[in-house]
């Protein structure tokens, strides 16, 4: 599946920069695997430096693939500390993808541990230690709440995802059906599509026999088993229907 395209078509791109804008965190969005499928957005500078070395790169993809992973498998919002000791939330996107925002930090990063770092991923020292003093030191209730607004924008905007999605699915069935000659196959295909798309158990298509005043059963889905003409008319009068 192409996630950055679906993803993107639905409006996330937008998403993770209106997050960054809202909240004033470092943005990226990944698929089900943790690969970025956007830029990322509001990126530090402390970031950006870790980036520009191959093996600061391979540590930070590491990172996300392992966060994006933990976040689909239970469905919960997960905060981690990165190999660089910055703050990360993954919140997970319809089980499409994960948002992850960070570049925060709970305390001054020390200068030891920075040492360390600027070896691992090969960038200059005491550059790394400069930009590190300009990392944001946020409180626990601040991370707390800014974890709950994106889990909110990501929730809202999951629900503008699947009518996307039941459209994508609309145009497909609509394509498919303009292939088909026979009206019992156009039927059938029909009511399946639309059960699957919909994530409905069971679908049942009627048409009305004016003459009759009664709903005829056309073709049905989920109902394995069941005798559909002991149940192929319907009367109309003094029901739901």
């Amino acid at each position: 599946m192409d996630y950055a395209r679906y993803l993107e078509r639905a409006g996330f791109r937008q998403l993770q920069e209106e997050i960054a804008r809202a909240t004033g965190l470092a943005v990226i969005t990944t698929d089900p695997e943790g690969r970025a499928l956007f830029g990322k957005s509001n990126p530090p500078a402390f970031c950006v430096l870790i980036n520009g070395t191959p093996e600061g790169r391979l540590a930070c993809s590491a990172f996300r693939c392992e966060l994006a992973r933990d976040v689909l498998a239970t469905g919960e919002v997960r905060r981690r500390v990165c190999h660089a000791g910055l703050i990360n939330i993954g919140v997970p996107v319809d089980g499409l993808g994960v948002v992850i925002a960070g570049g925060v930090a709970v305390g001054r990063l020390r200068e030891a541990k920075l040492a360390s770092l600027a070896e691992e991923v090969c960038c200059p020292r005491e550059r790394l230690i400069e930009l590190a003093r300009e990392v944001p030191v946020w409180t626990e209730v601040r991370l707390a709440e800014v974890a709950g607004l994106i889990r909110a924008m990501t929730a809202y905007a999951a629900r503008t995802l699947e009518s996307h999605r039941m459209l994508l699915e609309v145009s497909r069935l609509a394509e498919e059906i303009v292939l088909l000659r026979d009206e019992g196959e156009i039927v059938a295909q029909a009511v399946q599509e639309a059960a699957q798309t919909l994530r409905a158990p069971i679908a049942l298509l009627r048409t009305y026999d004016e003459r009759k005043g009664v709903l005829v059963a056309r073709a049905a889905h989920g109902l394995e088993g069941v005798d559909l003409e002991a149940m192929r008319e319907l009367p109309v009068e003094n029901s739901v229907a």
